[in-house]
C-alpha cells in the first residue's frame, strides 16, 4: 500500500489576487474564493502560532508554517477539530496515518478499539465513532459482495430470497456491533474511506430516506441510483466535500440483487461504502 493518498477534490475556478494585476473571476467573489479553499482556517492558525511563539523573525515563522502545510506535516499531533476542518488537512492526516501503519503486518486482525489506539497515536482525541463506523461498514460491504457472488451462482429463486434476507440481517447487525475484527490493511482502508467520504455517506443515507416515500424501508435500486447521481454531480461541482467518481453508480446498477431489485438502508450504505473503499484503494495505490 502506497504511503500517499490522492482524493478527488475539484478546483476548476482559478482566481488571481489583485497583486497580480488580474481581476477576480466574475462568478466568484474574493470571499467565496477564500472560503472555497478554506484559507481563513490557515490564516487563523498561523496567527495563533505567531502569537503563541512570539518569535522575533515572524516572517520566517510564517514561511515555516506554510512549508509544513504544503508538505502535509502540519496536522501531526493536532486535535481532531483541526484535522477534520479542511479537505487538505484530512488528506494530510491520512497520508501520515498510512505511512505510520503500512510497515506493520497488514494481515493481523484488529478490533475497532485496537484500530482506534493506532489512530490516536497521531491524534490523541480522535473520536471512536468514525473508526467503529468504518469497521462495521467495511464488514457489511464485504458481506454484500459475498452475497452478490453467491447470487451469481444460484439459479433457484427461493434460495436467492433467503440469501438476501440473511444479507439484510447481516448488514444491520454489522452497523450495531463494536467487536468486528478486520485485517489491519482493510481496517486502515476503511478508516481512510470513512474520514474522506464522511459527508457523502451521510448524504447517501439522506437520499435513501428521501426515496423511501412509501415508508417500506426498501427502495428500488434504480430509483436510488437515479437520485444519487445528480446529488453526486452537484456536490462534486460545489467542492464542499469529497465525492467518489460516477462509476460508483455504475457499480450499483450492475450489482446482482434479489428482492425485485430493492435495497434496505443497510444494504444500500454497505454497497456505497464498498464502492468508496474501492476508489480509496485505487487512490492509495496510485499515489
Amino acid at each position: 500500500m502506497a504511503a500517499s493518498l490522492i482524493l478527488p477534490f475539484r478546483s476548476e475556478v482559478q482566481v488571481l489576487g489583485s497583486r497580480s494585476g488580474m481581476p477576480l473571476s466574475e462568478t466568484e467573489t474574493a470571499e467565496q474564493y477564500l472560503q472555497r479553499h478554506q484559507i481563513n482556517a490557515y490564516l487563523a492558525d498561523v496567527v495563533s502560532h505567531l502569537l503563541g511563539e512570539r518569535k522575533e523573525r515572524a516572517v520566517e515563522s510564517v514561511a515555516a508554517y506554510t512549508f509544513k502545510v504544503h508538505a502535509g506535516t502540519h496536522v501531526l499531533h493536532r486535535d481532531y477539530a483541526f484535522i477534520s476542518a479542511t479537505p487538505h488537512n484530512r488528506r494530510s492526516f491520512l497520508r501520515l496515518l498510512v505511512q505510520a501503519i503500512t510497515p506493520l503486518d497488514g494481515r493481523t486482525h484488529v478490533s475497532a478499539d485496537e484500530m482506534l489506539d493506532l489512530v490516536q497515536l497521531l491524534c490523541c482525541d480522535f473520536p471512536a465513532e468514525p473508526v467503529r463506523a468504518a469497521m462495521a461498514r467495511a464488514h457489511a460491504a464485504s458481506t454484500a459482495v459475498a452475497a452478490s457472488q453467491m447470487m451469481a451462482a444460484e439459479t433457484h429463486r427461493p434460495t436467492i430470497s433467503s440469501t438476501f434476507a440473511h444479507l439484510s440481517l447481516a448488514t444491520t447487525a454489522a452497523f450495531q456491533v463494536s467487536d468486528v475484527q478486520l485485517p489491519l490493511a482493510t481496517a486502515l482502508l476503511a478508516v481512510c474511506t470513512q474520514v474522506t467520504f464522511a459527508e457523502f455517506l451521510e448524504r447517501a443515507g439522506e437520499v435513501f430516506y428521501a426515496c423511501d416515500t412509501r415508508k417500506t424501508l426498501r427502495v428500488s435500486r434504480n430509483v436510488l441510483c437515479l437520485t444519487l447521481q445528480p446529488v453526486m454531480t452537484l456536490e462534486q461541482d460545489s467542492g464542499n466535500f469529497a465525492v467518489p467518481p460516477a462509476r460508483l453508480v455504475d457499480a450499483l446498477l450492475a450489482a446482482r440483487l434479489g428482492n425485485e431489485g430493492t435495497l434496505d438502508i443497510g444494504e444500500f450504505l454497505a454497497r456505497v461504502f464498498g464502492g468508496c473503499m474501492a476508489f480509496s484503494e485505487f487512490a492509495l495505490a496510485d499515489g
